[in-house]
């Protein structure tokens, strides 16, 4: 009896390695395939993940969005990579090798699994009210013309928080704090594309 999945079917990818710290500061290693995101987005799924989930999963999303918009304090941190440094307040630093998250958020419109590279959004010093004025359009994949957002590709970054700490989300789940160092691992992983 044949395999019900062909060979050719597969791809190669590339997927991307993180080293960050746990809630204790001890040194963690994480893999992952679409997006890593530190920030706000991080932020939520820590709360997502510390609370229960009493009128399920969806409403406790949202919630937790709701209230990090009137809570979450932007971190400064210090962005190292290739051809970009910078300093400053952070609301979101979105390193993409896919185009979505958040649930549908298309944070990196040119992202490809396989081009041997990470889209970088860096949302910095933007008010709540800024943020949800362009939120339509970042879903759409649309680019922002915003002084507080930068735009860049990279093969490998390091964030170091300066003062506040700056949660991390990794493919929707709370994942630890930077200290972080990401590196691209190219065509790594075998991706079926029935």
């Amino acid at each position: 009896m044949g395999s019900l999945v062909d060979k050719k079917s597969f791809r190669p990818i590339d997927i991307g390695h993180s080293e960050l710290v746990d809630s204790e500061a001890r040194e963690l290693e994480r893999y992952f395939i679409n997006v890593i995101d530190f920030g706000i987005g991080g932020y939520v799924v820590e709360k997502v993940a510390n609370s229960r989930k009493t009128f399920g999963a969806k409403f406790t999303f949202l919630k937790a969005i709701f209230n990090s918009l009137l809570t979450y304090e932007q971190s400064i941190v210090k962005i190292e990579a290739d051809e970009f440094e910078w300093e400053g307040k952070l609301l979101s630093l979105a390193i993409s090798n896919g185009q979505y998250f958040g649930n549908g958020i298309q944070i990196a419109s040119d992202a490809m699994l396989d081009d041997g590279k990470f889209n970088v959004c860096v949302l910095s010093d933007i008010s709540t009210a800024d943020y949800l004025k362009h939120l339509n359009k970042i879903r759409k994949g649309h680019k922002i013309n915003h002084k507080g957002v930068r735009y860049f590709t990279t093969k490998e970054l390091s964030i170091n928080p300066v003062d506040l700490s700056c949660a991390i989300d990794i493919d929707g789940e709370f994942c630890g704090y930077a200290p972080a160092k990401i590196k691209l691992l190219p065509k790594k992983f075998r991706l079926s594309h029935l």
